[in-house]
């Protein structure tokens, strides 16, 4: 297989920002939706009571 092959093969992503990769080696965009379900999480687990964390 040459590199042309090669080049073709691969699925090209166009994003600007920040990713996480998957078992399988899939990179996956981090969404704003995303941070702000992560914030909400911590926020709401910020404010119970150390006794129920």
């Amino acid at each position: 297989m040459n590199n042309e092959s090669k080049k073709d093969d691969v699925k090209e992503i166009n994003f600007s920002g920040a990713a996480i990769v998957d078992e399988n080696g899939n990179e996956i965009a981090i969404t704003e939706e995303m941070l702000q379900k992560a914030f909400e999480k911590f926020i709401n687990l910020s404010m119970l009571p150390s006794s129920l964390r």
